[in-house]
């Protein structure tokens, strides 16, 4: 084996130009593609971290049974005070659950004392919220995404508000405002806020977003209600298994409810997810075909400017699929010589950007965050194999024509 690799080597740099644009055609390529497959993997991480913690939505999400039926009022999508204080107790004794951060929507009216808006909502715990953050790694565990003080469970009454409506109203940081909706009842109820924070949001209600301590929600709806559970879990735990032990746990408590995974519950994940897949799998295909016609071409004029020498092979004993055998070697070193070529040029790129740390703002953020590639060990290996692949069935196409030649007409071949 070693004789006909040495063999394939030798005859490899036989026209070194050649060759060397060849390794460098495919080198760049798999470059290209390793390096968009890490930025893809960097987007499709950091939108599920911030879902998971980001949002505080946790690995988990629990519903009422039935909680988006056509015609479901409000009140029939959320929990009664007695089904949330069950579901916490029930949550809170299970070992593989690290954290549960209780939400509610609200639809209510901010007033400045001037002027009003309506707005949108969504109660939180602070004091979890927090919590389920720092939990995060890297970017997001230091990622601030608005100006001013954090929530806090000690002052429920501070509120963030959405810059856009901060700009319909004309607010600023410390300013005193007063939320008014409806109760749990129906009846109307107003309390007195403080703007603590302004956060960036994107989206068609993103001149009307507010964050509120679910306790001032409480206080507004006059309820101890809440309309859905972020459960964070312990890292490695089986998604689908814990969610048929926490459906059944708590059905055994009277209580029907649906319970999705991170997921599920981000439609904006999965479409980014989607997008970037296919985009992926079209640079892939473009950059295969560019090898494979790269790899046909060195190969076929090797196979013209050595007819004679196969001939004369030929002639010495060596079988058609020796033939073969030989120019798929020559095929597999130029793939490897690519590929290692490539694997550099992937270290070089990720390292410079890791040095030069880029910023960008993606989209439902408007704000500068760093821009980063991720190295993918399995996705670089599958790439690899891919590659050779693809250069020695190349060199089989391109070389099958001449392995079938007769001896005599290979040997006055001119």
């Amino acid at each position: 084996m070693m004789l006909w690799l040495t063999i394939a080597c030798r005859n490899l740099f036989r026209n070194h130009r050649r060759s060397l644009f060849t390794i460098l055609a495919i080198g760049f390529g798999f470059a290209g593609v390793t390096l968009f497959s890490g930025f893809v993997h960097y987007i499709s991480s950091s939108l599920r971290d911030m879902q998971i913690y980001g949002r505080a939505g946790g690995h988990l999400t629990v519903l009422k049974k039935n909680w988006n039926a056509p015609g479901a009022i409000e009140e029939e999508a959320s929990f009664t005070d007695e089904e949330t204080a069950l579901i916490e107790k029930v949550l809170a004794e299970e070992p593989n659950v690290v954290a549960v951060s209780p939400g509610t929507g609200l639809s209510a009216i901010l007033s400045n004392g001037e002027a009003s808006s309506i707005c949108y909502g969504f109660g939180i715990s602070p004091s979890t919220v927090e919590r389920i953050r720092n939990t995060a790694r890297g970017l997001l565990g230091e990622f601030r995404y608005y100006e001013g003080d954090p929530l806090s469970d000690e002052k429920s009454y501070g509120i963030g508000i959405s810059r856009g409506l901060r700009r319909a109203l004309d607010l600023k940081l410390g300013d005193s405002v007063v939320l008014a909706g409806p109760t749990a009842d129906g009846q109307f109820n107003a309390v007195d806020c403080e703007v603590l924070q302004i956060f960036e949001t994107t989206g068609d209600q993103s001149d009307r977003s507010l964050l509120v301590p679910i306790e001032h929600v409480r206080r507004l709806r006059n309820s101890y209600g809440a309309q859905q559970f972020g459960v964070l879990l312990r890292e490695g735990v089986s998604l689908p298994d814990m969610r048929k032990q926490l459906t059944d746990r708590l059905a055994a408590e009277g209580i029907q409810v649906e319970i999705f995974t991170w997921e599920e519950m981000s439609h904006f994940y999965r479409r980014v997810r989607d997008m970037f897949n296919v985009i992926n799998r079209f640079n892939l295909v473009i950059v295969l075909v560019i090898a494979g016609m790269s790899v046909i071409n060195t190969i076929g004029m090797a196979v013209m400017e050595r007819t004679r020498e196969i001939g004369t092979l030929r002639a010495l004993g060596l079988k058609p699929r020796g033939v073969l055998v030989l120019f798929a070697l020559e095929s597999a070193l130029i793939g490897l010589c690519g590929t290692g070529l490539g694997v550099l040029l992937l270290l070089a790129g990720w390292l410079g950007m890791d040095i030069a740390k880029p910023t960008w703002i993606p989209p439902q953020i408007n704000v500068e965050v760093p821009l980063q590639v991720h190295l993918v060990p399995e996705y670089i290996v599958l790439c690899a194999v891919g590659v050779v692949t693809l250069a020695v069935l190349a060199a089989l196409i391109a070389s099958r024509r001449a392995a079938r030649m007769e001896v005599v007409d290979a040997l006055g071949h001119s």
